[in-house]
């Protein structure tokens, strides 16, 4: 693309000096954005330092106060602004980049495309003026070519290309939050513009997510005559996102020790591919049905067993939730919690292990939860198993360990002897970590163990954690 359509794509067609002569004033980029300009003084005050005011504070008081302002400062602001665009356009055409620069490129177009571009995709009402939006971005790029052996310019221009592509995928997708197409997912639109986007090899994760996201919206907003068209749709393109990033971002299994190296393939991996497999396992749960329960399952073991990708906290929760429902015990709910910790890279809150406490509260298996306090309370105990530094425990964790010891009562899988031991443990581990007991979790063990185990209780755990007043 020539520098003049360079110019008149980044300054909606209007004539713009020379490159020579634009470029000679990007030293006046400084000069017409913080313009120094003098305030009346009085003669007392000729001494004193002048105040400064910035170009755009000057010239909204010339206006307000209806003066007239020079046409020869205007038209200098104007170049100045375009030499500061086209100096960095000029970088990129001109140089040879290292790999710190190249990344410039698409932050430029971004800044580029978020500038000139995006308010017309924004305004756009239907399909119908989001082409027409579309094809005058087109209208404006060189003739398209592959992703192979591109100049920094082409890769400048697919970038812009790529952005609006997304920005139409996302106006239909998200229609029922902006209003598009009368909040009416348009399939067909979605269709075309991922097909297109394809076949000019423009497609990225980024795509995949957006057309995932239009085709669920549409799901949930269908009838029951057309869910199984649209469930189709959604399996269809997942396995084509599956092939995508194996050609792309082939699987490496020979990652196998934690370390520095890894850590940080593992938190790309996450970063790259974490929304679009969450919003994937969630759209399987969310259905209610066993059999898309287990292939959100095996969609899980296999992002985070292959991929290193751990879904998000919200996903996580929902498994938990849903492995609970329909399991008869606490095997799946176990095989979750510790592949969860082994590919975490960073420790999860504490939220999410009292999200798995109260999941094995249907099951009444004590010692499920005595292992999980024993991750937090123990550090000795997280580290035998190699998993990351353990979140400190709060009230609510051990309300729910309380109520997990209560289920296991009635299930009769502990008898009145051994729960007192285990109260006892329990609490043990609050006054190691100095955690007062509410008043409510002693009403629930008098109710549990009665009258005689506060009698019998150590006098330094009823001083410590002595009902509050």
């Amino acid at each position: 693309m020539a520098y003049s359509q360079l110019k008149r794509l980044m300054h909606g067609g209007v004539h713009s000096p020379s490159l020579h002569s634009t470029l000679s004033h990007h030293h006046n980029f400084v000069y017409c954005n913080f313009i120094a300009t003098r305030h009346y003084r009085a003669r007392y005050q000729i001494k004193t330092k002048p105040r400064m005011m910035p170009m755009h504070k000057w010239l909204r008081t010339k206006k307000r106060n209806g003066k007239m302002v020079e046409e020869a400062i205007i038209t200098d602001t104007e170049a100045a602004k375009q030499s500061q665009a086209m100096s960095e356009l000029s970088l990129i055409d001109t140089s040879l980049l290292d790999d710190a620069q190249e990344q410039n490129i698409l932050s430029i177009s971004d800044r580029a495309f978020q500038k000139y571009f995006l308010p017309a995709f924004n305004k756009s009402d239907d399909a119908k003026q989001l082409r027409e939006v579309l094809s005058h971005v087109k209208s404006k790029m060189s003739t398209p070519t592959t992703m192979h052996n591109l100049s920094n310019m082409q890769q400048f221009e697919h970038n812009i290309l790529r952005l609006a592509y997304h920005a139409c995928i996302a106006r239909c997708s998200f229609a029922p939050h902006n209003d598009t197409n009368d909040g009416i997912v348009d399939l067909d639109s979605i269709q075309q513009f991922f097909s297109e986007c394809k076949s000019l090899e423009l497609v990225n994760v980024d795509t995949y997510q957006l057309v995932l996201e239009g085709y669920i919206n549409a799901h949930n907003a269908t009838t029951t005559t057309d869910e199984a068209a649209v469930h189709a749709n959604i399996v269809d393109l997942f396995q084509d996102f599956e092939m995508f990033i194996d050609s792309c971002d082939p699987v490496r299994p020979n990652i196998l020790f934690k370390n520095a190296h890894t850590d940080r393939y593992r938190v790309g991996q996450t970063q790259q591919y974490s929304k679009i497999y969450s919003a994937y396992i969630t759209y399987l749960c969310a259905r209610q049905n066993k059999q898309d329960l287990a292939t959100a399952i095996q969609v899980f073991y296999h992002c985070i067993g292959r991929r290193f990708v751990v879904p998000s906290l919200d996903t996580q929760y929902l498994l938990m939730r849903e492995i609970a429902a329909e399991s008869s015990d606490a095997l799946g709910l176990k095989q979750l919690f510790h592949t969860i910790l082994e590919f975490a890279y960073i420790p999860p809150p504490i939220d999410w292990f009292n999200e798995y406490l109260d999941a094995l509260s249907k099951f009444g298996r004590f010692e499920d939860s005595i292992e999980v306090l024993r991750v937090l309370v123990k550090q000795e105990y997280h580290h035998f198993y190699d998993y990351p530094q353990a979140p400190i425990p709060n009230v609510k964790t051990f309300e729910i360990v309380f109520k997990n010891l209560k289920m296991a009562m009635e299930k009769n899988r502990l008898t009145q002897d051994v729960g007192c031991r285990k109260a006892a443990f329990v609490l043990r581990q609050m006054k190691e970590l100095k955690i007062g007991t509410p008043q409510h979790i002693y009403v629930l063990l008098y109710e549990m163990l009665g009258v005689a185990w506060w009698e019998h209780l150590p006098w330094h755990l009823r001083l410590l954690n002595r009902p509050e007043n």
